[in-house]
């Protein structure tokens, strides 16, 4: 099993915070020497955009990204 998590935290204004949230995880099973089942889940959360703001005294930035939405992969793999 391995997980993946990652926590992003932006301060808006005094005591103003904006946390994200991003997290994946995986899964495989052995049952036998030659099969292979795994199942993996990216952006648990479903998350739909990352965004943040800098601000300093001459200028500002904003940036806004779109993300990858929630996906479940199921595999089984037979080796020779």
């Amino acid at each position: 099993m391995s997980y993946m998590f990652d926590h992003y935290c932006n301060q808006l204004t005094e005591n103003n915070y904006k946390h994200f949230i991003f997290s994946d995880v995986s899964v495989s099973f052995l049952p036998e020497n030659r099969w292979e089942f795994a199942c993996s889940i990216k952006n648990i959360f479903n998350e739909k955009y990352y965004s943040y703001f800098i601000e300093s005294e001459l200028t500002s930035i904003y940036r806004s990204y779109t993300i990858r939405p929630r996906n479940v992969l199921v595999s089984a793999t037979y080796r020779f």
